[in-house]
């Protein structure tokens, strides 16, 4: 991904939720927490566009939680300019 350009993230989860939340914090930097809701678009499959901020790093690694709000699972997502 790169800074402050929109990214179409899809997640495949079995669950009969009609959202999903992802929760990020930077890892080299703080940059607060970016909280993102995918919607389902078929059973099972979810989606958001995601923009992350710019940081004055050339690359950043965003750490989160994907939650249904009964399963969760951990995650990163790479960044370079």
């Amino acid at each position: 991904m790169t800074p402050l350009t929109p990214a179409r993230l899809t997640v495949a989860w079995p669950s009969e939720a009609e959202s999903l939340q992802l929760r990020l914090v930077g890892h080299e930097m703080d940059m607060g927490e970016v909280r993102i809701q995918l919607n389902a678009t078929t059973p099972g499959v979810y989606v958001a566009e995601v923009i992350l901020p710019v940081c004055t790093l050339d690359a950043m690694t965003w750490h989160g939680e994907l939650t249904d709000g009964n399963e969760s699972i951990y995650t990163g997502i790479r960044m370079q300019r």
